[in-house]
């Protein structure tokens, strides 16, 4: 099984990663950074914000800051994510994937 941080360098080796605050999620986004990859932007979980909500936000800023015609998201499910921001983003697919899912414009 691969460790969250070998997941975390191999996919900041090659494009931009987003991820959520957590202390597995810390130390990889550390050792990462140490090896002078970049492209990982650490968001911050809110008190009380549902998991929903957390997928809403984050989907709204990385669309304000990249353009992308397809986003794998580890760890949500294709019930964690509000199909009216779907709507909104112009997301026209929705796959479950072994990790979470996949969304494609």
């Amino acid at each position: 099984m691969r460790t969250q941080k070998k997941e975390i360098e191999e996919l900041a080796g090659e494009m931009p990663v987003w991820v959520i605050q957590s202390i597995e999620n810390d130390v990889a986004v550390c050792s990462a950074r140490k090896n002078k990859l970049v492209g990982i932007t650490v968001f911050f979980t809110i008190k009380n914000e549902s998991k929903m909500e957390t997928c809403s936000r984050i989907l709204y800023n990385v669309d304000d800051h990249h353009q992308f015609d397809r986003l794998v998201i580890y760890g949500a499910m294709a019930s964690d994510i509000d199909s009216e921001v779907l709507s909104r983003l112009g997301i026209v697919d929705l796959q479950q994937t072994k990790q979470g899912c996949e969304l494609t414009r």
